[in-house]
């Protein structure tokens, strides 16, 4: 399984960088294979990687942190959006999950 997730507000992402979360810390989205295959379909993850300097992929764990490039995420994510209609669920969910770190000045983090 994979995972995307999103600490709750600052401690929760300070408990998260121990691997020390307690019980509401993370908001998840898990992705088993063919959501994972689904995700990767759309281009969002190689567009962001290229746009945000980061490096998501396979065995590899990363994060999306500060306003700025959450932003400009999100700003990739909505324009895939537009043009993925057949993957809207994989989609909104990682806009749910970007989001929500925005609400929370958190981060994103992908745990594939």
């Amino acid at each position: 399984m994979k995972y995307i997730s999103v600490p709750t507000n600052q401690e929760a992402m300070a408990r998260l960088d121990l691997d020390q979360c307690i019980m509401g810390d993370l908001i998840e989205f898990t992705l088993n294979k063919v959501d994972y295959a689904a995700l990767w379909s759309t281009g969002v993850i190689d567009e962001i990687n290229e746009k945000l300097n980061v490096s998501i992929d396979d065995y590899e764990d990363e994060r999306i942190t500060g306003i700025e490039k959450l932003t400009e995420a999100k700003r990739i994510v909505e324009s895939k959006k537009a043009l993925n209609k057949s993957n809207d669920i994989i989609i909104d969910n990682l806009l749910l999950q970007i989001n929500s770190a925005i609400e929370n000045n958190t981060g994103v983090f992908f745990f594939f």
